[in-house]
């Protein structure tokens, strides 16, 4: 059954028996108790889309979708292991019957990590590597020369540091930060933010252009 949308706030029913209790705020902002009860005792599980729940399933249920905003979406049955996929509208709950649903969307997969432009500088995601990506994100490129070269801080100056992905708009803002010497190879770190996401799949490169 769907939830009629003059509450908010609905938390997730506890069952005694046959019947079901909740809480949720009313149209007016008083907390109210509901209560359901189902013939059988069939077990009811909730969906919640982007924080907000939008509809109880049994665990006989056949059928329910992902929004469909043409953006990938992650999902969880415990909130705490999340999986991406791209929205194709397929079911959750018929594969999934017998817990929780939880959906995020406007997520991007990445999960085919990130290259360098150019192979003197090897690249790697700090933490990573990253599966998914969404607006408000943020991560650190760490490119490190192959090599122990000389390479200081005017050098760095001399090069636009960026990070890009193709459908998804970062912006990035770099620091040296390993100097360069005879013996000690220089690091350069890239520190990105997600913007916007209009892809369900990219592919992420660092490159750096002479400023000169």
């Amino acid at each position: 059954m769907k939830v009629v949308y003059q509450y908010t706030d609905i938390e997730r029913p506890s069952k005694s028996g046959k019947t079901y209790t909740t809480t949720a705020y009313n149209e007016d902002g008083y907390l109210e108790t509901i209560t359901f009860t189902t013939a059988d005792g069939t077990p009811f599980y909730t969906l919640t889309v982007d924080g907000e729940l939008v509809e109880y399933f049994s665990t006989n249920a056949s059928e329910t979708t992902a929004p469909n905003d043409d953006l990938g979406y992650i999902y969880s049955f415990d909130g705490d292991d999340w999986i991406y996929a791209a929205n194709n509208g397929q079911s959750y709950v018929d594969t999934n019957a017998g817990s929780h649903v939880m959906i995020q969307t406007g997520y991007v997969d990445v999960s085919g990590g990130i290259t360098s432009t150019d192979t003197n500088w090897s690249v790697s995601i700090e933490d990573g590597p990253l599966s998914y990506l969404t607006e408000g994100d943020e991560f650190d490129v760490v490119l490190t020369f192959n090599t122990p070269v000389v390479f200081d801080e005017e050098a760095f100056e001399s090069y636009d540091w960026t990070v890009t992905a193709d459908g998804v708009t970062l912006t990035c803002e770099a620091e040296l930060t390993t100097e360069g010497t005879a013996q000690v190879a220089p690091v350069v770190t890239i520190h990105v933010t997600v913007e916007s996401v209009t892809a369900t799949v990219s592919n992420m490169t660092a490159s750096f252009e002479s400023v000169a």
